[in-house]
């Protein structure tokens, strides 16, 4: 096991087992969940909807080989936070809108030496420019799309896993049971909202979002509404 931070509480087991089932000696994780799953941190804000953007020229990455050092590639701008949080310890930082990160995660295939190997990559997460640059720039690397098989992987959760889902559904237990006992006539949804959201950082939550849907709000996703509580 890779020397770290802190402990990795994945399922590395199953995550290896389906590695070997599928003849995979790595895969590369670029979507939002997968790079948090296998980082074991979560990036906030802008950091995390750049996750979202598959063309994003900021995008970032865990390299995890089936036997070796798993290798986070990330531009410099998010690599205080996973140098801070991250279980992996071992970055490649390239500079963002100046570098392409698949043009460096080339580099760091091959001196892994992982370029005439069987890799996995997310293949609704790498757009046709960057599956192309990686192709021309390790053609002897057989590319997979592992997008099933890290969905297989993240089935099957670990007691901390489950631990950590259960602290974070009782913080939000307790940010509801302080807000709407404490809610008044003339009190609107709105301020409802930002109290549920202000609950949630004091608890320590790394970042906090919601949508206040009640049957006032016509629109799904419009957001909360002025709306005044009323007696009875």
């Amino acid at each position: 096991m890779a020397d770290t931070k802190r402990d990795i509480f994945i399922n590395v087991d199953r995550l290896n087992s389906l590695l070997d089932e599928n003849g995979l000696d790595a895969v590369v994780a670029r979507s939002g969940r997968n790079f948090t799953y296998l980082s074991g941190f979560a990036y906030p804000g802008t950091l995390a909807r750049l996750l979202d953007l598959p063309d994003s020229d900021r995008g970032v990455m865990v390299l995890w080989p089936r036997k070796g050092e798993p290798v986070l590639i990330v531009n410099g701008t998010a690599a205080g936070l996973a140098e801070r949080d991250s279980w992996v310890k071992r970055q490649v930082i390239y500079e963002g809108y100046v570098e392409s990160p698949y043009s460096r995660l080339a580099e760091v295939l091959h001196d892994e030496g992982l370029a005439k190997s069987r890799v996995g990559f997310e293949r609704d997460y790498v757009s046709a420019r960057d599956w192309s640059i990686l192709a021309d720039a390790v053609p002897t690397m057989d590319m997979i799309d592992c997008t099933a098989i890290m969905d297989q992987v993240r089935w099957i959760k670990t007691p901390e896993e489950v631990r950590k889902f259960k602290i974070a559904a009782d913080l939000l237990d307790d940010v509801y049971l302080d807000v709407f006992p404490g809610l008044r006539p003339g009190d609107t949804e709105r301020l409802a909202h930002s109290r549920i959201i202000a609950g949630c950082l004091e608890r320590g939550f790394n970042w906090a979002h919601g949508i206040l849907n009640s049957s006032s709000n016509k629109i799904p996703y419009a957001g909360e509404s002025d709306v005044v509580f009323q007696t009875g």
